[in-house]
């Protein structure tokens, strides 16, 4: 999936003029699916022209009335030789400096100034004057022409901004609906801890109802080990007695009333016996009612932890159906993402190829016009 962010708002550089002696560099419109700017820009590089040795506020001698025609000569000959500093915007001021003027006023005739020609006495540094002066004409239209091109472009630019901020607008949006959807499973994951915790407490109170019963279960089988054994125990005082009994009738009357007593008083025994035999069972019919209550809670608990178990086997089942619709949600968002960067690269592809054509045009026409 694609991740999400927010793109960074590029400010609106000022369009800077360009002396016609230094490189031009052309702002162009932003490439790529990120939209960031191109690597390498076209650079147009003009002439470089050395201006240490010139000075157009001093006439190097060539306007001093007190030299003569054949340095006048040697002059124009250095002259040429140099190379003549000259500003980007025409035309030039061939005025000298006003010491030199001060110093010409005597061959004023001779100091006018001519476009095609230079001075009268210039000779070929005239011509070359004029050279340079149709070269900076020249370059001063390759200028204005690069500078309308350049604002085509800053055009251009602003457009693609304009959209790339509406695609960040876009993905804010999906930002806002991202948040919810964490948000919700954050309430939900909170849900299931909630019912973990439930389950949690219902299996420790399931576990201590089964203690509970063990423990029960042990009392029994510890009452009825003891019930047991009292019975037997009466069995052999029953079968003592009875023997008694037997050798006291054979013997006689003569210990009748002995026997009696000692009868009834095992009589008496027997009685307080049976008495406490049957208390002993009321005692474990009791328990035998807890037991089925015990049970019963049991019963009861199971089919509660059977009830939660399906309760959150059905709650488990729908998160796991909505997580698969908010994943797919993600899948054709994103596709959607991909199909819009392939158009905007498309349409980009398309832009660069109409500036291409037109540029071709441009050059045709210069080379027809100079032909």
């Amino acid at each position: 999936m694609v991740r999400f962010g927010r793109s960074k708002k590029k400010t609106k550089e000022p369009y800077h003029e360009h002396d016609a002696d230094t490189d031009i560099t052309v702002p162009l419109p932003l490439s790529g699916p990120g939209l960031f700017p191109r690597k390498h820009a076209p650079r147009i590089s003009l002439p470089h022209v050395d201006t240490t040795f010139l000075n157009m506020h001093q006439a190097n001698g060539l306007f001093d009335s007190k030299s003569s025609e054949e340095q006048n000569g040697a002059t124009v000959i250095e002259s040429t030789d140099q190379s003549i500093s000259l500003s980007p915007n025409p035309p030039l001021s061939p005025n000298p400096s006003n010491g030199d003027a001060h110093s010409a006023n005597g061959d004023a005739s001779t100091t006018e100034w001519s476009s095609a020609v230079g001075h009268a006495t210039t000779g070929k540094s005239g011509r070359v004057i004029h050279a340079l002066q149709e070269d900076i004409a020249r370059l001063t239209r390759e200028c204005g022409v690069h500078r309308s091109k350049a604002e085509e472009a800053q055009t251009l630019n602003d457009t693609l901004k304009t959209q790339v901020q509406n695609i960040g607008e876009r993905l804010r949006n999906l930002e806002v609906a991202n948040e919810t959807n964490l948000q919700s499973i954050s309430r939900k994951d909170q849900k299931m801890k909630e019912l973990r915790a439930e389950a949690q407490s219902e299996k420790e109170r399931r576990q201590k109802a089964e203690n509970t019963a063990n423990r029960t279960d042990q009392l029994m089988t510890e009452a009825r080990d003891n019930y047991n054994r009292k019975v037997a125990e009466l069995q052999e005082i029953a079968n003592y007695s009875k023997t008694q009994y037997d050798v006291l009738a054979q013997s006689g009357n003569r210990d009748r009333s002995e026997q009696q007593r000692r009868f009834k008083t095992i009589r008496d025994d027997y009685i307080a016996l049976k008495t406490e035999h049957d208390k002993r069972i009321g005692d474990l019919e009791r328990l035998d009612t807890i037991l089925a209550e015990k049970d019963h809670e049991i019963e009861a608990s199971r089919e509660r932890f059977t009830k939660l178990f399906e309760t959150y086997e059905a709650y488990k089942k729908a998160r796991e159906e909505e997580m698969g619709r908010l994943i797919e949600n993600g899948y054709r968002n994103e596709a959607k993402i991909d199909t819009t960067l392939a158009t905007m690269k498309e349409t980009e592809g398309r832009m660069k190829w109409v500036i291409q054509v037109s540029e071709g045009l441009r050059d045709s026409s210069r080379k027809g016009e100079k032909q």
